[in-house]
């Protein structure tokens, strides 16, 4: 069960004003002072509501305290050389288990955010790519925030982007990309000796074909790199169901502090254990080819 989904949300917010870039899937890392840095590093925040429990508080406070963490977490980041930041705000088990009004509730945080940075998102010339959003959670709203904030990134390549998974799931990603490709199939478009990996990557929610046009600015053909570093805080250690495709070869750090308590030494921990991991996709320590 994951907690602090709200403040998960208030993290997207935080970080909208953030510097982030797409790279090619297969790229090398950036190098910053000579380490090795996550090209794409996705977050789990986690524990926010456990936070504020134990301290005798209201869930509201764990929130307000995650916003706080998640935005010193993310300036870190960017000031350490990664380049493109997923947030995973909330998953299709959270959002079918959950009240609908809090569902609806969180929706309508995320998309007055983006409303409200629309124009810094313009002038800072950053992408935003929205990746779940079912019918009813806020989407006709989200959309509109999309499409005002598009003619503004006319012609600006997708170097700057920051992807918000909400009622996001890595199972249901396949499951409908699956259906886009046997769909192709069905009309004689597709060949189905034709299948392969690249295709099924191209169909998912992060790629040029799967994607949502009325929720991403990224121009026509252009997708996100596979996640290179997932950082999950509270302790606990699994994926939840995150884009399970797109982490397929991702390092995984998990911090032991509830997402409040996240600060600039754990990230630092996780990107340095990032930078010592041989990132070999398969292949022999000696191998060449594409390392991460």
């Amino acid at each position: 069960r994951r907690e602090g989904s709200m403040g998960a949300v208030r993290w997207a917010a935080a970080v909208l004003c953030g510097v982030c870039a797409l790279g090619p899937a297969c790229a090398a890392s950036p190098q910053v002072g000579g380490s090795r840095v996550p090209r794409h590093i996705a977050f789990i925040p986690d524990g926010n509501g456990r936070w504020a429990t134990r301290r005798g508080l209201r869930r509201a406070a764990g929130h307000a305290a995650g916003e706080r963490a998640a935005l010193a977490a993310a300036r870190r980041a960017f000031a350490a050389g990664c380049e493109v930041v997923t947030l995973f705000a909330l998953s299709t088990e959270n959002e079918r288990r959950r009240e609908s009004d809090e569902v609806a509730h969180i929706a309508a945080l995320v998309r007055v955010a983006l409303q409200r940075e629309v124009r810094a998102l313009g002038e800072q010339g950053i992408h935003l790519h929205c990746a779940g959003w079912p019918e009813g959670a806020d989407r006709a709203e989200l959309a509109r925030a999309v499409a005002e904030l598009r003619p503004a990134l006319v012609g600006k390549p997708p170097t700057r982007v920051l992807c918000l998974a909400f009622a996001y799931g890595g199972r249901a990603d396949l499951a409908r990309a699956c259906r886009r490709i046997a769909a192709l199939a069905a009309q004689g478009l597709l060949d189905p000796a034709e299948v392969d990996e690249g295709l099924v990557a191209r169909h998912l929610a992060t790629g040029p074909e799967g994607r949502a046009e009325e929720l991403t600015t990224l121009p026509e053909g252009a997708g996100l790199p596979d996640v290179d570093l997932v950082v999950r805080s509270a302790g606990d250690r699994r994926l939840s169901n995150f884009a399970l495709w797109q982490c397929a070869y991702a390092e995984l750090a998990f911090a032991r502090p509830l997402w409040p308590d996240f600060g600039d030494g754990d990230l630092e921990a996780a990107l340095e254990e990032y930078a010592r991991a041989e990132r070999r996709f398969g292949g022999l320590p000696e191998a060449e080819g594409c390392r991460g």
